[in-house]
């Protein structure tokens, strides 16, 4: 296993067992994000869902190896860097490629769906660089969601204490209409940024959350 030495903005940091890149500076991540595909786990130590998801992490990583860049970011050792990326719950992984803003991944934790959507991320950079397009830009798809990633670590804090408005979404993976209505949750969340909060339950690991009656 490769040990992982996350760095924040500072310079120093702590070493991480997780499969991947090891990136020695924000400034190192900058020059490795022009170059190519990068996913990205935010995670924090304590973190249940982040412990449960190593292994799969690690999977992906040495499946996706050639292909695009994997790596993880502590979290907790470096918030300034989490908040810059917007980061409210663990794990988030999040997609980085040349010139775009981060897209965040919303899929089932397993490594073939992982796999497949960063190969999805490859083919799109592929295809503007063919097409002699410009790597950056701001069209709606490239644009990352506002809808914040629940789940039992941070449900409650969240939206059961919270004094604003929230408007969850409880999907499965698998699901065609949950698929069918993906695009247009993301277009609210971000055109309800600031009057009210989005957010996104992914029920297939997130069981636990049913306790609640959501019905």
């Amino acid at each position: 296993m490769m040990c992982l030495n996350v760095i924040g903005e500072q310079g120093t940091g702590s070493c991480v067992r997780r499969s991947g890149f090891t990136l020695h500076s924000i400034e190192r991540f900058k020059v490795l994000n022009s170059n190519g595909v990068v996913l990205v786990e935010f995670f924090a130590p304590w973190c249940g869902h982040c412990q449960a998801l190593t292994p799969t992490w690690e999977k992906a990583a040495n499946v996706l190896n050639g292909v695009a860049t994997v790596a993880a970011l502590d979290a907790d050792a470096h918030q300034s860097l989490a908040e810059e990326f917007g980061i409210r719950g663990f794990p988030t992984i999040k997609v980085f490629a040349p010139g775009k803003p981060p897209v965040d991944y919303q899929g089932a934790r397993d490594v073939k769906p992982i796999a497949e959507f960063a190969l999805q991320q490859v083919k799109a950079l592929l295809k503007d660089r063919l097409a002699g397009k410009a790597s950056g830009g701001s069209s709606e798809k490239s644009q990352p969601s506002a809808s914040v990633e629940l789940n039992s670590g941070n449900f409650d804090e969240l939206v059961l204490k919270s004094k604003e408005l929230w408007i969850v979404e409880f999907f499965a993976p698998w699901c065609g209409h949950c698929k069918k209505l993906a695009p247009e949750w993301k277009k609210a969340a971000n055109n309800l940024k600031g009057k009210v909060k989005l957010g996104h339950v992914d029920c297939d690991s997130e069981k636990v959350l049913f306790k609640y009656d959501f019905t």
